[in-house]
C-alpha cells in the first residue's frame, strides 16, 4: 500500500482522465485494508486486542509470551557428564524398614506377588522422634478451717498453673508468635 501525498493545487491540476485512474487505485487500496481489518477481526473475535501491560493495568508477569520454543536452550538439564554424585550414605541398621511390594501389574493386571525381585532399590529418610508430654497432677488439698469453717486450699506448686506447665506455655507462645 503506498502512501501517496496529494496536495490539493496538484490535484486540481490532474485531468479528468487522471483523476478517474486516482479513484480506481484509492478504491483498490481500500479493498485492500478491509480485507486486512477482516482477517485482524477475525484473530480476535472481540475486536480488541488481547489485554497485555502494554495496554492495560494487567501486570508484566502476566502478558503471554510469545516465541517461547525459540528460547529454550538445548542444553541438558541435570548434572552434567563427570560431575561426582553427592548423596546421603545409607544407615546399616535402620529403626523401622517397610518393604513396599509390587503386587499387580496395572496393566495386565498379573499377579506379581511370587515374582522375585531384581533388585530393592534401598530409600531412607530421617524423622524426628516422636515425644509424649508428661502429665504433672497436681493435688491441692482443700480444707475446712476447724476455727471458721470456711474452705481453704493448698497453693499449687510456682511455675505450675492450672491448664498447662511453664515449658509446654513457652513452646505454644512461640508457636502462636509470626
Amino acid at each position: 500500500m503506498n502512501q501517496m501525498v496529494i496536495s490539493e493545487e496538484l490535484l486540481e491540476k490532474l485531468s479528468r482522465e487522471e483523476l478517474v485512474v486516482l479513484v480506481k487505485v484509492l478504491l483498490a487500496e481500500i479493498e485492500q485494508l478491509k480485507e486486512r481489518v477482516a482477517e485482524l477481526e477475525a484473530e480476535s473475535p472481540s475486536g480488541k486486542p488481547p489485554a497485555t501491560s502494554r495496554n492495560s493495568s494487567q501486570p508484566p508477569s502476566h502478558d503471554q509470551k510469545t516465541n517461547l520454543g525459540e528460547k529454550k536452550s538445548q542444553k541438558r538439564v541435570g548434572a552434567k557428564p563427570g560431575h561426582k554424585l553427592a548423596t546421603r550414605p545409607l544407615v546399616e541398621k535402620p529403626d523401622r524398614v517397610i518393604e513396599a511390594k509390587a503386587e499387580r501389574r496395572p496393566n495386565c493386571h498379573a499377579d506379581l506377588h511370587a515374582v522375585v525381585p531384581g533388585r530393592i532399590i534401598r530409600h531412607q529418610i530421617e524423622e524426628l522422634p516422636m515425644t509424649r508430654t508428661i502429665v504433672i497432677e497436681t493435688q491441692i488439698h482443700e480444707v475446712e478451717c476447724p476455727r471458721c469453717h470456711t474452705l481453704q486450699r493448698g497453693a499449687p506448686p510456682e511455675g505450675l498453673g492450672l491448664d498447662w506447665g511453664s515449658f509446654f506455655s513457652s513452646c505454644l507462645q512461640r508457636l502462636e508468635t509470626p
